[in-house]
């Protein structure tokens, strides 16, 4: 049996978006890899729904995230985390970063995009009708709970039963 090499380590700090590579990560028991998808930007919801999916897990719909599924012009932009920073990139160069010590900031990513990419068709009924700005979330942690049969527990099952068969627990 050969063993498998991992060469590269991405995690993505923003869910559903880019990855960012890493030398290093750090896989928290029932929880997963630290800094991964602790960010989302929200669509079509208002303000005050977007911060109870941010406090509340089991509350979410993925119908309301901005994911490259439903928005494919994202796949060009990177978000690059860094201790307390978040940085949105394109071609490699920096357009914006943020300081996440004070809420305001997010309000500054979630803008540049809307500005950038004229996204309002992603953030309207299919009548046309903009409804809500997308907002910046963090604190998204507890990504596992999220929805019953995502890849997510999936992901999370395999890593369980892997760690029963191995003689290294990576725990």
């Amino acid at each position: 049996m050969t063993t498998p090499i991992i060469e590269n380590l991405y995690f993505s700090p923003v869910k559903s978006l880019s990855f960012s590579y890493s030398p290093k990560l750090i896989v928290k028991k029932k929880i997963g890899i630290a800094n991964d998808r602790i960010f989302a930007f929200t669509r079509l919801i208002n303000r005050s729904k977007a911060d109870n999916y941010e406090k509340n897990p089991k509350d979410r719909n993925l119908n309301f995230f901005l994911t490259l599924k439903n928005s494919p012009f994202l796949n060009k932009y990177k978000f690059d985390y860094k201790t307390n920073e978040l940085s949105l990139l394109l071609d490699n160069k920096l357009i914006k970063k943020i300081s996440l010590d004070k809420r305001d900031n997010f309000k500054i990513l979630s803008q540049e995009l809307i500005n950038r990419e004229k996204i309002t068709k992603y953030l309207s009924t299919p009548g046309g009708k903009v409804l809500n700005p997308g907002f910046l979330i963090n604190k998204l942690v507890d990504m596992f709970s999220m929805w019953n049969n995502s890849i997510l527990e999936i992901n999370f099952a395999q890593l369980t039963l892997t760690d029963e068969k191995s003689e290294h627990k990576p725990w």
